[in-house]
């Protein structure tokens, strides 16, 4: 594992939801925001760094804003665990440690 992976949501509300509260495996906090793709980062420079969950934008690559990055996870932390985890929130169409 590399640390980090990625969470996709089927509902906008589900991955908002799991913005909301602090995320945290093996006791120690993870680093959750949107995951937003280069292409979309270049046409929409005001997501970059952002930590909240925007709207969907109304553009053809919206559905990329239903997928979170989860930074600074333990080496323990299986693809797994990640869908079993963020589960909670709503319907999880996948999840991928790196």
């Amino acid at each position: 594992s590399r640390g980090f992976g990625f969470v996709s949501f089927a509902r906008h509300e589900d991955a908002a939801a799991a913005l909301e509260d602090e995320q945290f495996f093996a006791g120690r906090p993870v680093d959750l925001k949107p995951a937003v793709n280069k292409n979309t980062l270049d046409k929409y420079p005001e997501l970059a760094g952002q930590r909240k969950f925007a709207p969907p934008l109304g553009h053809s690559d919206g559905a990329t804003l239903v997928k979170l990055f989860v930074g600074g996870l333990p080496k323990s932390v299986t693809a797994e665990i990640l869908q079993s985890h963020f589960g909670a929130y709503g319907e999880v169409h996948a999840a991928v440690v790196m």
